[in-house]
Order: C-alpha cells, then sequence, then structure tokens
C-alpha cells in the first residue's frame, strides 16, 4: 500500500508540474499574492488577392493593366505565380515554351501568345515580366485582408498587365481567342 501511495503521489507531481512549467504560482501573503503566466497566439498565416477584372483587347486595344491587391498576415513576402489554361505555364511548373496562348474559338489549333507583367505598386506603367509563369522575385506584404476583400477592395498595392502583339494575329482565321490566366500568391518561405 505504502508503494502504490508513493507511486501516486510522485505521479501527480510530476504531472502537476509539467501543467505549470510556464505559469509562476503565487505564495501565500497577508496582502496579496502574485502569479504569471505566459500567454501564445499562433496564427496560420492567410493570404489574399483582389481586384481582379477580366480583360477585354482588340485590334485597337493590345494591353491592359489593372490595379489589384495583395494583402494577408502572419507572414513579411510574398511570392506570384501564373498559370495559363492554353499555354504551358502551370502554377508550380513553370515553362518558357509558349507559357500564355490565347485559344480561337472557332479554329482551337489557332493560337496568339500574350504577355504578363507584375509590379507591387501602383504608380508603374510596367512591371516584371514572367516568361515562363513565375517571378523570382519576392514582393513585401502592406496590405491586410480586409484591404484587399471582394472585388472593389478598399486599397490597390500591385498592377498586373497583359499585352499581345499585333503582329501575333496577321495571319489568323479566327476572331475571337481566349485564355483563362490563373493567379496564385504565396506566402515567401
Amino acid at each position: 500500500m505504502k508503494t502504490s501511495f508513493a507511486a501516486l503521489a510522485t505521479a501527480t507531481m510530476v504531472a502537476l508540474s509539467s501543467a505549470s512549467i510556464a505559469a509562476t504560482q503565487g505564495t501565500a501573503g497577508d496582502t496579496a499574492s502574485t502569479g504569471t503566466i505566459d500567454i501564445e497566439l499562433l496564427l496560420t498565416p492567410q493570404i489574399i488577392i483582389g481586384g481582379l477584372e477580366d480583360v477585354d483587347l482588340s485590334s485597337t486595344v493590345t494591353r491592359d493593366g489593372q490595379q489589384i491587391c495583395i494583402g494577408g498576415f502572419g507572414f513579411d513576402q510574398y511570392e506570384i505565380e501564373f498559370g495559363s489554361a492554353n499555354g504551358s505555364a502551370k502554377v508550380g511548373t513553370p515553362s518558357a515554351t509558349t507559357p500564355f496562348l490565347l485559344a480561337g474559338t472557332s479554329f482551337t489549333t489557332e493560337t496568339i501568345p500574350y504577355t504578363v507583367e507584375f509590379i507591387d505598386n501602383i504608380s508603374a506603367a510596367s512591371g516584371t515580366e514572367s516568361t515562363d509563369g513565375s517571378i523570382a522575385d519576392a514582393y513585401d506584404r502592406v496590405n491586410t485582408i480586409s484591404d484587399c476583400t471582394g472585388a472593389a477592395p478598399t486599397s490597390t498595392n500591385a498592377q498586373l498587365y497583359i499585352e499581345v502583339d499585333p503582329s501575333d494575329w496577321a495571319d489568323v482565321s479566327d476572331s475571337t481567342f481566349q485564355d483563362v490566366l490563373t493567379i496564385t500568391v504565396a506566402p515567401a518561405p
């Protein structure tokens, strides 16, 4: 019985001491007793891109720029990647062989290449061109999730440019070309 009680007392003391490693307990006093506890908040980083709009190009409008918002919390910098439904660039799998392509809607074998540029400010007239779906730079996060929520964010902090070279459609039969561009932002490692 004494062995069982001693083992139980030892197990209880170990459990109590491991549960109170960070906290300090108060001691009895005539006027006050003070103890402390550590408080820790663990956040899962979150990132968002907002303000994206469809791009309509034509024979008279061959370049389109739009201001977008990238924000979040739990990280200092972010990276951006692009993927083309018709081109060879896929998010996570860069490819410089015709990375971005518009495909004809009637003559689906006809394609027209286009370029994608990104810049992390709203005053520049051009950005860094993605030649394979990736951009090697990491950009500073300045906006929050609430800054970037929805189609009309309260703040913009970056620009996206799409451009087609008119010489690339000189000998096509189709009159409408389309692609879906996937834009992925992620916290930089």
